[in-house]
């Protein structure tokens, strides 16, 4: 998940820049899948495993509100 994180992106982000902010949702992006996975069944009893869209949409717009609330000390 680190992989290209670094303090610049991270204040470029905080700062408004918006592609840094892109970059971060996008290095996120699989964490925030996780997180919204949910297990289904099918009818036939078959487990799928998908996104639920609402909460990752969710999830994402917490991770844009934190930055653009995040104080750089």
């Amino acid at each position: 998940m680190t992989r290209g994180l670094s303090f610049e992106l991270i204040q470029k982000a905080v700062s408004g820049d918006e592609i840094a902010i892109d970059r971060l949702v996008a290095i996120y992006e699989p964490y925030i899948n996780t997180l919204a996975s949910q297990t289904l069944y099918d009818k036939d009893g078959n487990e799928i495993i998908g996104v639920n869209v609402d909460l990752h949409d969710y999830l994402k717009s917490k991770l844009i509100q934190v930055i653009h609330t995040y104080k750089i000390a």
